[in-house]
């Protein structure tokens, strides 16, 4: 887990949105929508009211549909 970073979708994300080939959950497609390549790790979690959004942001970065913005 990254304290701050800023996420970006992969192309396995993209493709997720575009297709919801891999079923995500409705929380974890929202918090994917959520990731614009801007918005710091905090921000989306404040965005968020459910308690786990953490864990589904490391989820989602565990499973390759976002990843840390390298230049964050």
């Amino acid at each position: 887990m990254v304290d701050d970073g800023i996420y970006r979708k992969t192309e396995k994300g993209r493709t997720e949105i575009a297709t919801r080939a891999n079923k995500l959950g409705m929380r974890e497609r929202t918090l994917l929508i959520m990731v614009d390549d801007k918005t710091p790790r905090s921000v989306l979690l404040s965005r968020s009211a459910h308690p786990g959004c953490g864990d589904i942001l490391d989820s989602l970065l565990a499973q390759d549909f976002i990843e840390i913005n390298p230049g964050s």
